[in-house]
């Protein structure tokens, strides 16, 4: 956390920390989800401690978080592969700088798609084994993907 505080109250918010801080905590959040998981899974009398919500514990509801899990894996394999395309073409190329608009583009873009599809992963997630901790990672994963998709589309990469 010291990281975060160091690079937020800096005078100029440095972008490239800040990208490489949002992208440990894509990690972080999938850390969780996955132990989301093993408690479900494994140890449901430590589950009880994420606070499930039973309301929520319907089989059509538990089946449209299933199919939202199918289209992000869907959706995460598509963005691996534009990514495997993108360090291709970069790779096949000699005269192409990783700078060229293009390519940065391109990118930035299959990066963004990999974000969201983290994203969507989570919300499925949350929709199938729905709980307190699952809402609060998902609300966390979406804060740092609208910061991702502000310092992709910012000019300047500032805040």
């Amino acid at each position: 956390m010291s990281e975060l505080k160091r690079t937020i109250t800096d005078q100029r918010i440095n972008p490239d920390k800040l990208y490489l801080l949002v992208n440990k905590l894509f990690k972080l959040f999938l850390a969780l989800a996955v132990l989301i998981i093993f408690l479900y899974c494994f140890a449901p009398q430590y589950y009880m401690l994420l606070m499930p919500i039973e309301s929520l514990n319907d089989p059509l509801i538990n089946h449209t978080g299933i199919f939202l899990l199918f289209i992000s894996l869907v959706w995460l394999l598509f963005a691996q592969i534009r990514i495997q395309i993108f360090f291709r073409s970069i790779s096949q190329s000699d005269k192409v700088s990783a700078t060229d608009y293009q390519y940065k583009w391109l990118y930035i873009h299959s990066k963004l798609m990999l974000s969201a599809g983290i994203a969507l992963m989570l919300i499925g997630l949350f929709v199938t084994i729905s709980n307190l901790f699952a809402i609060y990672l998902l609300l966390m994963a979406l804060v740092a993907y609208f910061i991702q998709v502000k310092l992709a589309d910012d000019p300047a990469n500032r805040l």
